[in-house]
C-alpha cells in the first residue's frame, strides 16, 4: 500500500524550520489554519478506504462481518470529520509531525509502517492509532507538549500499539461484548444515511470504545515506545514528559483563576463577584460533555503514576542524544499555533465554556489580539441567541465532573449570569477603545449584534452607518438585518464568493 507521507507533497522540513516568522505575529491577530473539506480531502478519504479494505482482509473469516462494522464505523467517522472541516490542512504544521514520525520509523525496523498522519481539530489532549495505518494527534495535545521528545514519545507509543497489533486484538474482543451487540442497529442506520457533524460525534463512543486498551497493552506500548524513542535518537526525558502531559489532560494549561476575568472588569459595568459563585455540588456528579473529556484512549489509560514508575525502572541501554535534532524554533511555533488552534477547535465543536476559558488564557499574553477578542464576543452572542432554542448553536455543559478549578470558574461564570447581564458584559468588553479594532470588519458586525441584543438601537444604527462609510464593499453590511442569527451569518460568510 502506498504511503501518504510520500504521495501527498509536503514542503521540506528544512524550509519550514528556516522560514518560520517570530511569535510577534500573534500579538495583534490570528488566522485559523485551513482544514480539509469534501473536495480537498478526497485523496485522504481514498487512502482511508483502501486501508480499511486491506485491514478487513487480515480479520479472521469468522469475525469479519462483526469486526468489519467497527472498522467501517471508524472510516465513516474519519471521512465525515474530514468533509466537515475537522482535520487541519496545513503543510507547515504537518511537516514537523512528519519529520518526527519519519525519524522514528526509519530509525527502527518496524514490521508495520504508518500510512496516514492526521491533525484533528479537537481541543482534547490525545493521540490515536486507528489500527489500519492511520494515526492522529489533536491540536489539544500539540498545545500542551513542551519538547520534541515529548511529541516523539507520544507518536512512538501509538506506533507501538500498531506494531503489537493491539487495535485488532481489542476489536476482536469488542465484537464479543454486549455493548457491540446493542449498537449494531444504530450503526446500520448511520451507514445508510448522509450524516451531519452532530452524527459524526455520535460515532465517537463506538470509535473510541474500540481504542480502549488493557493495562497490559498500555504498559507494553510504553515499553516498546521507549525503545523506539531512544533508537530514533530522542531523549528518554520525552517519555516521562509526555506522560505528565497526559496526566494534565483535564487541566487548562495556565493557572490564573479569578485573574482570568480581568478583561471584563470595567467601570461602566462593574464585575459582580457573584458570577463566580460555586453552583450546586450535584453538577459535579456526572459528566454531560463527553466531547471535551471523551471516552477515548487517554481516559482509559492505567494510572499515569504507575506507568511513570514502570518506565523509570526500564533498564534499556540504548544511547541517547544530548539534544533533539528537531530545531526548537519549529516545535515552539507548532506549540504556539496549536494554543490558538485549540481555541478554534473548541469553538468549532460548540463548547462555550472551554472556548471562553482558552481564549481568556491567551488574552493574558496577547491582550490586543483581534481574533481572541472576536471569538469571545462570538461566544457571548451565541449563548444569548441560544437561550430557549431546542438546538443551540453553542453548548454550555451543565455537569463539570472532569473540569479543573479554573474551567469550573468559567462554567460558573456563564451559568450565573442572565442574558441581560451577559449582553452588558459583552458590550462593555468589545466597546472598548483599547480593544475594538477599527480595521476589523467582523468586530463592527459583532458590536452591531450586541447592540441589538441589549436594545441599543441608536448605537446600532450608528455602527452600521460607520461600517458602510469605512468599508463600502464590506460583506458584513448585507448581514446587518434583523432576524439573522450569528450562526446563520457565519454560514453565509463561509459560502464561496460568486465571481462575475
Amino acid at each position: 500500500m502506498f504511503s501518504v507521507f510520500t504521495k501527498i507533497g509536503l514542503i521540506s522540513f528544512c524550509i519550514i524550520a528556516s522560514s518560520s516568522p517570530g511569535y510577534g505575529q500573534f500579538n495583534n491577530n490570528y488566522t485559523p489554519l485551513k482544514t480539509y473539506n469534501a473536495l480537498t480531502g478526497k485523496p485522504i478519504i481514498e487512502v482511508l478506504r483502501v486501508q480499511q479494505q486491506e485491514e478487513l482482509k487480515r480479520l479472521p473469516v469468522s469475525a469479519r462481518r462483526e469486526a468489519g462494522m467497527i472498522y467501517r464505523a471508524r472510516t465513516a467517522y474519519l471521512t465525515e470529520l474530514i468533509r466537515k472541516g475537522g482535520v487541519i490542512h496545513d503543510d507547515s504544521l504537518h511537516t514537523v509531525l512528519q519529520h518526527i514520525m519519519n525519524r522514528i520509523t526509519t530509525g527502527n525496523q518496524l514490521q508495520r509502517k504508518p500510512n496516514l498522519l492526521l491533525i484533528l481539530k479537537d481541543p482534547s489532549v490525545n493521540a490515536y492509532c486507528y489500527g489500519e495505518g492511520t494515526f492522529a494527534v489533536t491540536v489539544g495535545l500539540l498545545s500542551k507538549i513542551k519538547t520534541p521528545d515529548e511529541l516523539a514519545f507520544t507518536l512512538a507509543h501509538e506506533l507501538a500499539h500498531y506494531e503489537l497489533d493491539h487495535v485488532m486484538k481489542r476489536v476482536l474482543k469488542q465484537v464479543e461484548s454486549d455493548y457491540f451487540k446493542n449498537t449494531q442497529a444504530g450503526l446500520a442506520k448511520i451507514f445508510l444515511e448522509d450524516i451531519t457533524l452532530e452524527d459524526v460525534n455520535k460515532l465517537r463512543k463506538l470509535v473510541y470504545e474500540g481504542s480502549r486498551y488493557s493495562r497490559a497493552h498500555e504498559l507494553e506500548a510504553d515499553s516498546l515506545g521507549l525503545k523506539l524513542l531512544l533508537k530514533a535518537g530522542f531523549n528518554r526525558s520525552g517519555a516521562l514528559g509526555a506522560l505528565n502531559v497526559l496526566d494534565s489532560a483535564d487541566r487548562m494549561k495556565y493557572v490564573f483563576n479569578e485573574r482570568l476575568f480581568e478583561p471584563f472588569y470595567t467601570s461602566k459595568y462593574p464585575f459582580q463577584e457573584a458570577w463566580l459563585n460555586k453552583r450546586l455540588s450535584i453538577y459535579s456528579k456526572r459528566p454531560e460533555n463527553l466531547f471535551i473529556f471523551s471516552m477515548d484512549s487517554i481516559q482509559t489509560h492505567p494510572d499515569i503514576e504507575y506507568r511513570m514508575k514502570a518506565l523509570s525502572s526500564d533498564t534499556d541501554t540504548v544511547s541517547e542524544t544530548i539534544q533533539s535534532l528537531l530545531p526548537y524554533q519549529a516545535i515552539n511555533r507548532l506549540i504556539k499555533q496549536s494554543e490558538f488552534e485549540r481555541v478554534v477547535s473548541a469553538y468549532f465543536n460548540k463548547q462555550a465554556d472551554l472556548t471562553l476559558g482558552l481564549a481568556l488564557e491567551l488574552m493574558q499574553f496577547y491582550p490586543n489580539n483581534s481574533y481572541l477578542i472576536s471569538i469571545i464576543s462570538r461566544t457571548f452572542i451565541e449563548l444569548i441567541e441560544s437561550k430557549g432554542q431546542p438546538v443551540p448553536s453553542i453548548y454550555l455543559p451543565t455537569y463539570t465532573i472532569n473540569y479543573d478549578e479554573q474551567l469550573k470558574l468559567v462554567n460558573n461564570f456563564l451559568h450565573n449570569m442572565n442574558t441581560q447581564e451577559m449582553g452588558e458584559v459583552a458590550f462593555n468588553f468589545l466597546n472598548n477603545q483599547q480593544r475594538f479594532n477599527a480595521d476589523n470588519e467582523e468586530q463592527y458586525y459583532l458590536l452591531w449584534k450586541i447592540c441589538g441584543l441589549t436594545y441599543r438601537n441608536q448605537v446600532q444604527k450608528r455602527i452600521k452607518d460607520v461600517y458602510k462609510a469605512r468599508f463600502s464593499d464590506g460583506r458584513y453590511y448585507s448581514l446587518m438585518r434583523e432576524g439573522l442569527t450569528l450562526s446563520q451569518a457565519l454560514s453565509i460568510l463561509s459560502m464561496p464568493i460568486k465571481q462575475n
